[in-house]
C-alpha cells in the first residue's frame, strides 16, 4: 500500500522515530509537571499528602493501566500512527481542562482523561519501531524512546520551577483578576497548548509502516489473535514472565516515587524554592536519565545474538542490586550535596533498568500480541509503581510522621520496593531457559 513504509530506515523512518520520541517527551512534561505543582494544588483546594499522592499516582496511573489494554488490542490491529495522533491530540486538551478545574474532583477527572489517552502511545510506538528497524538498530532506538521520561521528567522541573514562579508574579500583577487563573492553572494551559499542533502534524505527516515478524517467539497469523493468546504465551513461560512483571513496576515504583516527591524533599526540608529545587534536580533526571537509557543501548546493541535477552535480564538484575544500598541514604541525615548525589545515582541506575525492560517484550513476543505484551507488563509497571509509589510515600508521612519526615518516607518506600525488585529480576534471569533465542535474520 502507497501509504505504507515498505523499507526500514531511511528519511521516512527517520521522520517518524524523531516525531514519536518527541510526543513521549512532551507526554512525561505533562505527567510530571504535578510535581512541581504539587504544594500550590494543596494549599488551592486544602489537601493532604495522601490526596495529593493520589493525585500523582493513583487516579493517574489506575486509569492509565486500565486503558493500555483495550488501546494496545487496538494497535495490534489498526494504523498505529493515526491512533498514535489521537492520543497526542486528546491528552492535550485534557491538559488544558486541568488548568480550568474549579475543584479536587474535576481536577482528577481531567488527569484521569489525561491517563487514559497517554496510556496508548509508548505502545504503538515501541510497536512501529519494530517494524521499522533492525535489530540492533532497534536496542539503540528503543533505549533513546526510553529518555523520553528522564528528558520530560528532567524538563518539567527545569522549566516547570521557572514558569511557576512566573505565572505566580502575572497572577500577583492582578491582570487575570476576575479570571479564576492561579499560578498553577497557568502552567497547565502552558503545557497542554505545544500537543495540539503535534497532534495535527502526526496526523498528516507520519504514514503507517508494513507489520513484519521480527519476534524470537513463535510466529502467529496475520489475523489479531485474542487477548487470550496473549495470557496463554505469558502463563506457559511463567518461570520467567512471573518474576520478570514483578521485577519492572516496583523499578518504576523507585522510579516514580523519588520523581514525584524529591522537589517537595528540597522545598520541606532543605528549604529551596520551587524554582531552586526545579534547577537543582531538573538537569540531573534530564542528563543521567538520558546517559542512563542510552548506556542500555549501547551495552545490549554490543551482545551477540543469542546472548541478547539473557544479557538484557542479567542488567537489569545488577541494576537492581547496585540501586538498593543507594536507598538506604535516605535513613540518615543528610546535607543537601549528599541527598542530591543519592538520588542521582538512583536516577542513573533506573534509567539503565527502564530502558531495557521494553526491549525484552520486543524481542520475544510475536507482532501481532506484541503491544498487548507491552500493555499487560504497563499494567503492573502502572498500577503498582507510577500509581502506588506517590501515593504510598504521602501515605506513610501522613499515618507515621503527621507531614513531619518526608524523606524518610521516601526512604522506607524506595528501599523496600527495590529490595523486591533485586529478587525478582534474580528468578528472571535463571527462568529465561529458551526463551534465549535468536531472531530470524533479514
Amino acid at each position: 500500500m502507497k501509504d505504507e513504509i515498505s523499507v526500514r530506515g531511511g528519511p521516512g523512518a527517520t521522520f517518524t522515530i524523531s516525531l514519536l520520541i518527541l510526543c513521549y517527551v512532551l507526554s512525561n512534561i505533562d505527567r510530571q509537571i504535578v510535581s512541581v505543582l504539587a504544594n500550590d494544588i494543596k494549599a488551592d483546594f486544602a489537601l493532604s499528602d495522601s490526596e495529593l499522592g493520589a493525585l500523582q499516582g493513583f487516579t493517574f496511573t489506575a486509569f492509565y493501566a486500565v486503558a493500555g489494554i483495550p488501546m494496545a488490542r487496538l494497535i495490534d490491529g489498526v494504523s498505529r500512527v493515526r491512533l498514535a495522533a489521537a492520543f497526542v491530540g486528546l491528552w492535550s486538551v485534557m491538559t488544558l481542562l486541568c488548568g480550568m478545574a474549579g475543584n479536587f474532583l474535576q481536577l482528577l477527572l481531567y488527569r484521569a482523561g489525561t491517563a487514559c489517552a497517554e496510556a496508548g502511545l509508548p505502545t504503538a510506538s515501541l510497536s512501529i519501531f519494530a517494524d521499522l528497524l533492525e535489530r540492533r538498530r532497534l536496542a539503540w532506538v528503543s533505549a533513546l524512546l526510553m529518555t523520553a521520561p528522564y528528558l520530560g521528567g528532567g524538563l518539567a522541573l527545569l522549566a516547570g520551577g521557572w514558569l511557576l514562579d512566573e505565572a505566580r508574579c502575572l497572577v500577583a500583577s492582578g491582570v487575570l483578576s476576575g479570571t479564576g487563573l492561579t499560578a498553577w492553572k497557568l502552567v497547565f494551559l502552558a503545557v497542554g497548548l505545544p500537543g495540539i499542533g503535534l497532534g495535527i502534524l502526526m496526523w498528516f505527516t507520519l504514514r503507517e509502516p508494513r507489520r513484519r515478524q521480527i519476534a524470537t517467539a513463535e510466529a502467529v497469523g496475520e489475523e489479531v489473535p485474542r487477548t487470550s493468546a496473549v495470557v496463554g504465551l505469558l502463563v506457559q513461560r511463567k518461570a520467567f514472565w512471573l518474576p520478570f512483571m514483578l521485577a519492572v513496576p516496583f523499578m518504576v515504583l523507585t522510579l516514580f516515587a523519588q520523581i514525584a516527591w524529591m522537589p517537595a524533599v528540597l522545598m520541606r526540608e532543605y528549604h529551596l524554592s520551587a524554582s531552586a529545587a526545579g534547577l537543582l534536580v531538573g538537569p540531573l533526571v534530564l542528563v543521567l536519565g538520558v546517559v542512563g537509557s542510552l548506556l542500555s543501548g549501547l551495552l545490549i546493541a554490543r551482545q551477540g545474538d543469542r546472548a541478547i535477552v539473557s544479557y538484557c535480564v542479567s542488567l537489569m538484575a545488577r541494576v537492581a542490586c547496585l540501586a538498593m544500598p543507594l536507598s538506604l541514604l535516605y535513613f540518615v541525615p543528610m546535607s543537601l550535596p549528599a541527598a542530591v548525589i543519592a538520588y542521582a545515582a538512583q536516577i542513573f541506575l533506573l534509567a539503565i533498568f527502564t530502558a531495557t525492560w521494553p526491549l525484552t517484550i520486543q524481542l520475544l513476543v510475536p507482532n501481532r500480541i506484541r503491544a498487548r505484551a507491552i500493555a499487560i507488563v504497563n499494567l503492573t509497571g502502572a498500577l503498582i509503581g507510577q500509581g502506588m509509589g506517590p501515593f504510598v510515600v504521602g501515605l506513610i508521612n501522613d499515618r507515621l510522621w503527621l507531614g513531619s519526615r518526608l524523606q524518610l518516607s521516601l526512604g522506607c518506600t524506595v528501599s523496600l520496593s527495590l529490595g523486591v525488585a533485586a529478587i525478582a529480576a534474580i528468578m528472571a534471569r535463571k527462568g529465561v531457559g529458551d526463551l534465549d533465542i535468536a531472531p530470524p535474520s533479514r
